[in-house]
């Protein structure tokens, strides 16, 4: 103890894990922390059990309960038979205590920079939003962005909407920069957002979509607006053994070959 509340901590580690072989720390020879505050660590190795990971001349970790805080992640590395060897690190942006923007660069060895933005907020209890952005500047001219936006809210006079816009530059591109396999092998490009309420005794439901299907001969566009829907539930007419229900619908349909 060196202070009130301040303490240096000689070939130590630092974790959050409970664990008596914690799954992940930082070792350190000497690091220096105040209760509540950040501990300002000195040569730390970053450890997956007991596996050496990675070597930094500095580094400083919160130990208070705030959860989300604004900085640079971890950089990381990794390789790509398609790609090349990579490298790449982020930065977490916080605004406020309901969205957060985070900034990613990317390098490849066989392709050029890379690169993406995420924001993710909550503006209330009842709704959320999500949008990503990502673009490569590809040296083998494979290059392009994508895009996707989804919403969520809840109004206060019970009903939901909905929407979920994706958009590609080319289906190359998210083949070479897909980020998982359904991404890649999907042939597919949706953009779709509904409207709807569940009443005591009927629902209405309103929806709107445009989706584009790759063919190795060309691409379909087809766009799904509007499409109404209203239902009945099952009710029992007075005390008879009769029950009514009913179902309409209204949509309008068009698709284009090019």
């Amino acid at each position: 103890k060196i202070g009130e509340d301040k303490y240096r901590v000689k070939v130590g580690f630092v974790t959050a894990c409970e664990d008596k072989i914690p799954k992940w720390s930082f070792s350190v020879k000497d690091a220096v922390f105040r209760i509540d505050r950040q501990v300002h660590l000195k040569h730390p190795i970053f450890r997956i059990k007991k596996l050496p990971i990675f070597y930094s001349p500095y580094l400083y970790a919160p130990t208070n309960e705030r959860e989300r805080q604004t900085g640079f992640l971890i950089p990381s590395t990794g390789n790509s038979s398609s790609r090349g060897r990579s490298i790449s690190d982020a930065f977490f942006l916080t605004l406020g205590r309901s969205a957060d923007v985070l900034a990613n660069a990317e390098y490849y060895s066989l392709r050029g920079v890379a690169g993406g933005l995420e924001f993710n907020a909550r503006p209330s209890e009842r709704s959320t939003i999500y949008a990503h952005g990502f673009f490569a500047a590809d040296r083998l001219g494979q290059g392009g962005q994508s895009a996707q936006i989804k919403a969520d809210t809840r109004f206060d006079n019970g009903f939901r909407a909905v929407a979920d816009v994706y958009t590609v530059s080319s289906p190359v591109f998210r083949q070479v920069y897909g980020d998982s396999f359904y991404n890649i092998v999907r042939p597919d490009e949706v953009s779709s957002g509904f409207l709807t309420r569940n009443f005591s005794t009927y629902s209405v439901n309103v929806f709107g979509e445009r989706r584009l299907t790759e063919f190795p001969e060309g691409a379909v566009t087809s766009r799904t607006f509007p499409s109404f829907n209203l239902s009945g539930h099952r009710r029992q007419v007075k005390d008879w053994p009769v029950y009514l229900s009913f179902e309409s619908s209204v949509e309008g349909l068009r698709r284009s070959d090019i």
